[in-house]
């Protein structure tokens, strides 16, 4: 998702960036769910 979404910084900028929205981990994203993929 963060290669496609050219996240500067790849997957560990993208958790980081919805730490709050990923309460339970990085591997639980679900269907529907808005994440920032910027800073």
């Amino acid at each position: 998702m963060a290669r496609r979404a050219r996240t500067p910084g790849g997957p560990s900028t993208l958790y980081s960036l919805n730490k709050a929205r990923l309460s339970r981990g990085p591997d639980h994203i679900l269907p529907g769910q808005n994440l920032r993929l910027r800073g």
